[in-house]
């Protein structure tokens, strides 16, 4: 089905982008923290310091984002017999509520990775550590 589609898609591509970027995201990470490991330190084990939660929430949040998308654009697909203006009628609305909805959804599922990974991106220490202390 549309959904399944979508929550596969979702999994995949948020987890595959996540894999890419990470090294980025974790200079910028560096550069904005005090007394963060620096760039002379930098290497591939620094580079993807924190990622296993990261993926591990990667698949479920990407999931969640994309199926929410699906399942509130399905539910406004159809308009009220009144809605008859060409605004209400078409699907930029129902895009912009899907997207505010999905976004709330998915960062729901996906904070505390985000916030094991800034540690670990930061400081160098185990993702599986910072959990621990939360």
């Amino acid at each position: 089905t549309k959904l399944c589609a979508a929550l596969v898609a979702g999994a995949l591509s948020k987890s595959f982008r996540d894999l890419l970027l990470y090294p980025l995201d974790t200079l910028k990470t560096q550069a904005q923290v005090p007394g963060a490991a620096g760039f002379k330190e930098f290497n591939f084990r620094a580079a993807y310091a924190g990622i296993a939660p990261v993926l591990l929430l990667s698949l479920p949040a990407g999931a969640s984002y994309f199926g929410t998308t699906e399942l509130i654009e399905m539910a406004l697909a159809s308009p009220a017999p009144y809605m008859t203006d060409w605004f209400f009628v078409t699907s930029i609305p129902h895009s912009l509520v899907a997207g505010a909805g999905a976004s709330v959804i998915s960062w729901a599922v996906r904070t505390p990775a985000e916030v094991l990974k800034s540690r670990a991106q930061a400081f160098g220490t185990s993702p599986w550590q910072e959990a621990k202390r939360l």
